[in-house]
């Protein structure tokens, strides 16, 4: 026999009930979803500089030395293929030869020469931590090239020093010149000469830039529309040339471009890779004096027990 009555339908407050029961799984769910994602960004971000790593110790292996950090003091104009930076330098040991062989390394002022324009803004995937906010291709870079997109952006520098100024009548507030890191202005630093280990010292480190809205500012109102126009330009470092930074301001401290410290897309630290090729995520409550004595290759100081 059949059963005619009407099956009974969800009430309206039924209904809100299984909405809020959803919105909070949802809830739930999406920190964990979150954490997941950066973990993979993260392992992703490490792997990239471990192969960082393998090039600058094959660069070594081929040249006894690791790639010098490009000149950018004094007349730029005289040095050549000194301009460009070590990130240049081992593009042929990160199977980028085609790109390193389109750049002219040996004309004046090379950074800016025509014959380079287009090879700089060239994308290298290692180069990028994908952690990054929200970190377009390219980024501002030279005086002589007016406009926001000059150069392909980077998310990992050179730690050329742990200092925070430079000497006296020196350009730029850190001292990259006469670096106490591994790979700095003009450096010829071999394995041999980081007489504090090799597991010990840093050697290339995350940065991120483009947060710095007091720059930007400052660009716009100076150059206006022709460099960083309604200060929406994006700052960051660049394979080319001044791509290092400094280990004393700290990690993720949002000391802005000018000072040059590391600073990293994830929550809670940033990736350091090491001389000897080992990589390790170093938390942004390190102590300075620890952080510092990772930034000399020969200073011989005793790390401490936050490391």
């Amino acid at each position: 026999m059949l059963n005619l009555r009407p099956r009974r339908a969800f009430t309206l407050i039924e209904l809100l009930v299984v909405i809020a029961m959803i919105a909070v799984l949802i809830g739930l769910l999406l920190p964990a979803v979150q954490k997941v994602r950066e973990a993979a960004a993260r392992l992703k971000c490490q792997n990239n500089l471990k192969q960082i790593g393998i090039a600058l110790h094959n660069y070594h292996d081929a040249n006894e030395r690791f790639p010098q950090g490009g000149y950018n003091a004094g007349s730029i104009r005289r040095y050549g293929r000194l301009l460009f930076d070590w990130s240049t330098h081992i593009l042929p040991q990160l199977e980028q030869e085609a790109l390193f062989r389109q750049l002219n390394l040996n004309v004046g002022a090379n950074l800016v020469h025509p014959a380079n324009n287009a090879a700089i803004k060239t994308h290298i995937n290692t180069y990028i931590c994908p952690s990054t906010p929200a970190l377009p291709r390219l980024s501002t870079c030279c005086w002589d090239l007016p406009g926001p997109d000059d150069a392909s952006a980077v998310s990992y520098s050179a730690v050329a020093t742990n200092r925070t100024t430079r000497a006296t009548g020196e350009e730029g507030p850190a001292d990259t010149t006469t670096g106490t890191g591994i790979i700095f202005d003009l450096s010829r630093v071999r394995i041999s000469d980081v007489s504090d280990g090799t597991s010990n010292t840093v050697m290339v480190a995350e940065s991120y830039f483009d947060y710095d809205r007091t720059t930007k500012a400052q660009l716009a109102a100076i150059f206006g529309d022709l460099y960083c126009p309604n200060a929406n330009c994006t700052l960051s470092k660049w394979w080319g040339n001044s791509n290092h930074v400094t280990l004393g301001f700290g990690i993720n401290r949002r000391a802005g471009l000018p000072s040059a410290g590391v600073d990293s897309g994830h929550p809670g630290g940033a990736n350091l890779l090491l001389v000897d090729g080992s990589v390790r995520f170093a938390r942004s409550e390190i102590s300075q004096p620890t952080l510092s004595a990772l930034g000399t290759r020969a200073g011989g100081e005793v790390l401490g027990s936050d490391w």
